[in-house]
């Protein structure tokens, strides 16, 4: 495993950050508050996920560039494969 340099340690912790308000906002209809307080909580957290999104993908830069190919080539030979 490859040390990670801070640029890439806060890219990810913007990305951990923005996924993890990005799955909060499907908890807030759950929270005893008004439709327009879950309204709010919930395009405030939608918003802050975008934000952080967007924050991360230039500090991550080329390695998730990578390591979105390594995947996208990993599913495309196990699914797109011909038979052996």
């Amino acid at each position: 495993m490859t040390k990670m340099t801070p640029r890439q340690a806060l890219g990810a912790f913007f990305f951990l950050l923005s996924s993890l308000s990005w799955l909060a906002v499907f908890v807030v209809p759950f929270l005893d508050l008004s439709n327009s307080e879950k309204l709010a909580a919930a395009g405030s957290l939608y918003l802050f996920s975008q934000v952080t999104w967007y924050i991360s993908l230039p500090l991550l830069g080329k390695e998730i560039i990578r390591y979105s190919k390594q995947l996208w080539a990993a599913f495309k030979n196990r699914f797109f494969s011909p038979p052996k």
